[in-house]
């Protein structure tokens, strides 16, 4: 019996010390510190008066106790978050953690940690707040504690608000606001409701406000809900229905700050580059003239901003989101127009019936040519509207005319409207003349007998006339000439754009007019050339002169010519081009990226990236990435699965961490009650990668008393965790997915303790040693 309750002891003596060393670890049951053993002050901020009772965390421990505690819904997580926040970015020597022998908070207060890849680090000299290596494990904790943003704004705004001003370099902290507020959490129902948490706080009248202290009245600068919009803004592809309504409620008023105020709006380019591409897309602008053109020159021009979800969200205000053929997603997922007119519109349709202006299209392919002939034909108000955000863009003007072209040239028959348009392709490259106007040259009726030899004196003569025309469809280059033969010409001249007022280009009194087109005016039939010819003839200008035998009469025939020079047209303007499309797959094969290069004059089209679909049989992985249209045809990548066993050891390259430890001490029996002890830890772990999907099984293999073992997923969060005594554990892997097992790592925390008592003389050395070694982790498929 004695023996029993010496063994329980020495097991409850064992247990009770590994959960004081693995504070980072595991366990449910934490121990107090002492604040004489880890030098630590008494904390005495608001954060300390609502910290958790039973626990105070070694400051050394922080960083590896929030990578292996992350995930859980936790208190103490939250508190050691704020504790982090607060002290590293107040070291100084008014803070009661601050000591002037270390650089750094870090530099003083540091420990090993797991990194989100599995790889065992050093903290020190590591900042973790604002570092976005750590923004795994704050991701986790946001989204398994939905107080602690709560908490956050609370306790400390100003770390808050230097996360969301740099939310561009926190991706995944922005996936964790956008994953905790998914369902509408303390999103309410918008701008200035009450229910809107991040805006009233402490006003609101929401159940889940928790302890919110802030308060506000209505939206403004420097509000928390322009916070979360930002972060909205910086991934808005991420949003659901849910998040973009809540969106849309402010940006009707966004658009009218802008308007108002531009540079010191809320949305303006330089306070928040995110709030002005949340606006640009959000089709509030669509009507408003002052700002419609940027808005849709802005998404045209950068890669970032989806031209696409600009059209949708216009399109959902008219109500014209069931006119969006192939569905509002579709519709976003372009990322600029050059898909729509020309990557995936080729006019080409088996018969003249089955025109993309029906609707119910027997034989066309799978393209966007109906939405085309809607900007282009409809007199719709949506697409008028749309059609001269087109028009006033260079590229996206050109890329319409380039269609117009195709469909006059392909489209069946010889109607009026498509004969410019193949009179065009007919003259490519051509210069035409064209008399548009004639004049009679003026004369004196001086003269002198033929063969006289004296001749006779004259002044100069001034003739001319003028004409207007429309440059015809396809001409990009436009020169003036006539058939005098005389001593000056001068010419005026105006080209001007009849659809906007617009004047391209004109001049007065000039010697010769040779005018280059920019290419969106090229298909353009709303182009008027006037121009004016003046010409001289007889002695120069003001001077009588002898100008020898004959007459000076007046001369009729002399003509003014326009002359048209045609653009080039190569198969790809008339046919369309030919795209051969290469692919590029993400890391983990989730999505596809392809890009066309035709391979007749080399043009690219724009990257579209879709996600796979994964598929398997015995021996592969399929990923397959089914393009939206046909024009990108579908793509499969094969992966081989990984099979058999894989063991690694130490030496394996990944492993990571230290992976043995001991400890020796030795003293000689004092007499009754003597007991010797001595403990020792290391902490390994697997680096991502080492587990692929369809593991089976994992068996963990280390020496030690007490083991804590624990299983993360890719995103840092806790899968299983197990203490054991063995000195060996086997994870069963069946009930998980294979997305949750690929990037899976293991921590491993090996614990030792060497107890000597009893038995042993008075006087005699008695020694005890702790020791342990990591062995192996096999992987089983």
């Amino acid at each position: 019996m004695k023996n029993l309750i010496r063994r329980l002891a020495a097991i409850f003596s064992i247990i009770s010390a590994l959960m004081i060393t693995f504070l980072g670890s595991s366990f449910t049951s934490y121990a107090t510190e002492s604040p004489a053993k880890s030098g630590d002050n008494p904390f005495t901020t608001n954060i300390e008066n609502t910290q958790p009772a039973d626990f105070i965390p070694f400051r050394s421990d922080y960083v590896k106790y929030i990578t292996q505690n992350a995930s859980k819904e936790s208190e103490i997580t939250q508190y050691v978050w704020m504790k982090l926040f607060k002290e590293e970015l107040n070291w100084n020597v008014n803070s009661p953690w601050y000591n002037g022998h270390f650089s750094s908070w870090s530099d003083m207060y540091n420990s090993e940690y797991i990194t989100a890849q599995g790889e065992t680090k050093s903290s020190k000299g590591v900042q973790v707040t604002y570092n976005a290596d750590f923004d795994a494990f704050l991701y986790q904790t946001v989204i398994n504690n939905p107080e602690f943003v709560i908490k956050w704004i609370n306790e400390n705004p100003g770390v808050f608000k230097h996360y969301v001003d740099t939310i561009n370099q926190h991706p995944i902290f922005a996936e964790a606001i956008i994953e905790l507020t998914k369902g509408g959490l303390y999103l309410g129902d918008g701008k200035d409701s009450d229910t809107n948490v991040f805006l009233k706080g402490s006003k609101s009248t929401s159940s889940d406000k928790g302890n919110a202290a802030w308060s506000a009245d209505a939206t403004t600068f420097d509000t928390h809900d322009i916070e979360i919009l930002k972060i909205f803004g910086s991934q808005y592809k991420l949003l659901n229905d849910t998040q973009k309504e809540w969106v849309n409620t402010y940006m009707e008023w966004m658009v009218n700050d802008y308007i108002s105020r531009r540079g010191s709006a809320i949305a303006a380019p330089g306070n928040s580059l995110d709030l002005y591409k949340l606006m640009v897309v959000s089709g509030y602008g669509f009507t408003r003239s002052e700002v419609n053109q940027e808005f849709f020159n802005y998404s045209e021009s950068h890669n970032d901003v989806s031209l696409g979800a600009l059209i949708a969200n216009s399109a959902k205000r008219f109500k014209k989101t069931e006119e969006l053929r192939y569905g509002e997603e579709d519709m976003i997922s372009n990322i600029d127009m050059g898909i729509i007119w020309s990557g995936d519109a080729d006019c080409n349709y088996k018969d003249h019936t089955d025109w993309p202006g029906y609707r119910n299209l027997k034989d066309a392919d799978d393209d966007y040519d109906w939405f085309c002939y809607q900007i282009c034909f409809s007199n719709d108000e949506y697409y008028r509207r749309l059609k001269a955000l087109v028009s006033g863009n260079e590229t996206t003007a050109a890329q319409m005319q380039a269609w117009l072209l195709r469909y006059n040239i392909l489209k069946p028959g010889t109607d009026a409207s498509s004969r410019p348009y193949k009179e065009a392709v007919a003259r490519s490259g051509q210069t035409i003349s064209n008399a548009v106007a004639s004049w009679t040259q003026p004369g004196c009726n001086a003269s002198a007998t033929p063969g006289h030899g004296e001749g006779f004196s004259h002044g100069a003569h001034w003739g001319g006339a003028s004409a207007s025309v429309m440059k015809p469809i396809g001409v990009q280059r436009i020169s003036f000439g006539h058939n005098v033969n005389c001593w000056e010409t001068r010419y005026s001249y105006r080209i001007t754009d009849t659809a906007t007022g617009r004047v391209l280009s004109s001049g007065n009194n000039v010697t010769s007019v040779d005018v280059l087109l920019p290419a969106k005016y090229t298909w353009s039939d709303k182009i008027q050339v006037w121009g004016e010819v003046r010409t001289r003839t007889g002695a120069p200008d003001g001077v009588y002169e002898n100008v020898g035998d004959g007459s000076c009469d007046e001369e009729g025939g002399r003509q003014l010519f326009f002359n048209w020079t045609y653009t080039n047209v190569s198969s790809c303007d008339t046919q369309g081009h030919s795209y051969q499309y290469s692919y590029t797959w993400s890391a983990d094969h989730s999505t596809c990226t392809a890009v066309g290069t035709c391979i007749n004059c080399g043009d690219k089209t724009t990257p579209i990236t879709c996600m796979t679909v994964v598929t398997e049989d015995d021996d592969f992985y399929y990923y397959t990435a089914k393009f939206e249209h046909t024009s990108v045809g579908a793509k499969t990548y094969a992966e081989p699965k990984t099979k058999g066993e894989f063991v690694f050891d130490k030496n394996s390259p990944y492993m990571s961490g230290r992976f043995r430890n001991s400890n020796y001490t030795s003293r000689r029996n004092e007499g009754p009650g003597f007991a010797l002890e001595v403990t020792t830890q290391a902490m390994c772990s697997t680096k991502s990668g080492a587990i692929k999907k369809g593991a089976k099984e994992i068996t963990v293999s280390a020496s030690g008393s007490l083991n804590n073992i624990t299983l993360f997923d890719k995103y840092s969060n806790t899968i299983e965790s197990v203490i054991t005594s063995t000195g060996s554990h086997t994870f069963y892997l069946e009930d998980y997915t294979d997305d949750q097992i690929e990037g899976m790592y293991i921590v491993i925390n090996m614990f030792d303790k060497g107890i000597a008592n009893g038995g042993y003389s008075i006087g005699q050395l008695v020694e005890a040693t702790a020791y342990v070694e990591f062995n192996s982790v096999t992987v089983r498929y």
